[in-house]
């Protein structure tokens, strides 16, 4: 529980420091930008923390005993790089419900993957 207390810690702070990241610059500015520069990817980061921490800690918390947390949010931030990539903008889909669906999927198919069968 303590674990759990020092995440929930964590993500308020992060909730507070990103409040303003770029004043004036929209997130899809970001997001179009073809050549996705290490700054662009932390912003996004810093953005969208708070929704791949959701998800890191519903997995975890199904599979606390074998899996660990620092492999959970690697995990999300690569799911956070190929939805940056595979975003079409075209299709009428909000970017925080594509990369939620996006980071749910990675992490469940890391656990599959790499989890022993008895704990699937």
């Amino acid at each position: 529980m303590k674990a759990l207390k020092e995440i929930d810690d964590f993500v308020e702070e992060v909730i507070n420091k990103t409040e303003s990241i770029v004043p004036g610059k929209k997130v899809y500015e970001f997001i179009a930008d073809p050549d996705i520069t290490y700054d662009n990817f932390d912003i996004l980061a810093k953005k969208y923390r708070p929704l791949m921490w959701k998800y890191i800690r519903l997995v975890y918390n199904m599979h606390s005993k074998a899996i660990e947390i620092q492999d959970l949010e690697q995990e999300a931030l690569i799911a956070l790089l190929n939805s940056i990539k595979n975003f079409d903008a075209d299709r009428k889909v909000y970017f925080q419900v594509y990369l939620a669906k996006a980071v749910l999927n990675k992490l469940l198919c890391y656990c599959r993957n790499t989890l022993p069968h008895y704990y699937k």
